[in-house]
């Protein structure tokens, strides 16, 4: 690869960095494996340790703390790396970290993430709005997901079941950013696994990088590399030709629009329309919700021909994804 334009990044839940002589094999191990910027998850170290990251071939060093026995995620920068961050977003628990910045002068989050290993959608919803904030960059996700989104190719032992509200958060996460899991792209019918559980005697791919679409012509090649020093195998994702990468055009509310009175009267008379037309028996709500939004998203809205609602004609043609959000949200009442 081309350092000067082309990058390798790697995730990797390390599972305790306390130890130095692990500490020391972690990162060897990613040099030796020519990395460029590293997701870091389980480093189970304090503010003040996230220093001890910084070596021979690391820069810059992002952290969001965790204890000396949980969580901690961390954002490790090759020296040779040109990255200029300009904002860095941490939780409170050591589960993300957002950094928003240039690579060379490309705009992108790199956006780590260590998720819970209960099912709580809320983390994917929450971690989801902090990303649609930002606007005007591409977007790397890569982290220990603790979900598995195939049942079937993701799981040594197919299951069958319903998908736990996770994978479906993770899945809205993904149709609201336009991002792409970008291993299960370029390996379509692949079983790989990056996780082993000694007591369930299975294998899953629980790790996942997540990119904007617009990243997946860049990506050369995307890997699960073994389980050695960790119970985790690190996955990598290598991106090529970084400054032939085209900004992002990703849609950001408009927020005046809630604060119209004939707009958020139209909302509320199209969600009646949709609830007289469309009978919620033997129907959950969250199946009757995502069916609803299904219709917003095929355009097929009353007020689209621009005849409903006083808009420029620029307004009406991403109107479909403006009047989403406030509902979703809970903005509109």
């Amino acid at each position: 690869m081309d350092r000067q334009t082309d990058f390798k990044i790697a995730s990797w839940n390390v599972k305790g960095l306390n130890n130095g002589i692990k500490r020391k094999k972690i990162l060897t191990y990613l040099k030796l494996s020519r990395v460029d910027i590293a997701f870091i998850q389980e480093t189970h170290i304090g503010k003040s340790e996230a220093l001890k990251l910084k070596c021979s071939w690391v820069g810059k060093v992002f952290s969001s703390p965790g204890t000396g026995k949980s969580r901690g995620v961390s954002v490790l920068i090759h020296k040779a790396v040109s990255f200029t961050e300009t904002k860095v977003i941490t939780d409170k628990e050591g589960r993300f970290i957002l950094v928003y910045g240039q690579l060379l002068d490309t705009p992108i989050i790199l956006c780590n993430i260590y998720a819970p290993n209960a099912d709580i959608a809320a983390f994917f919803h929450n971690l989801s709005q902090y990303l649609l904030e930002l606007e005007g960059a591409q977007i790397v996700v890569g982290g220990d997901f603790n979900q598995i989104l195939d049942q079937d190719l993701d799981r040594s032992l197919p299951r069958r079941g319903t998908e736990s509200k996770s994978v479906v958060a993770i899945r809205q996460m993904t149709s609201d950013l336009g991002l792409n899991d970008i291993w299960r792209t370029m390996h379509p019918e692949s079983r790989e696994y990056s996780f082993y559980s000694p007591p369930h005697n299975v294998y899953t791919r629980i790790d996942y990088f997540l990119i904007s679409v617009a990243l997946v012509k860049n990506s050369i090649d995307s890997s699960i590399g073994n389980i050695v020093i960790s119970d985790h195998a690190p996955i990598f994702l290598c991106l090529g030709n970084i400054l032939q990468i085209p900004q992002s055009r990703r849609w950001r509310l408009n927020m005046s629009l809630i604060k119209d009175s004939g707009f958020i009267k139209l909302i509320r008379d199209e969600i009646q329309f949709y609830k007289q037309t469309n009978n919620r028996e033997d129907t959950t709500l969250a199946t009757w919700w995502d069916a609803m939004k299904g219709e917003y998203h095929v355009g097929n809205w009353r007020l689209l021909s621009g005849q409903l609602f006083p808009l420029q004609q620029k307004e009406s043609q991403k109107l479909k994804l403006d009047v989403e959000l406030p509902i979703r949200t809970g903005l509109l009442k």
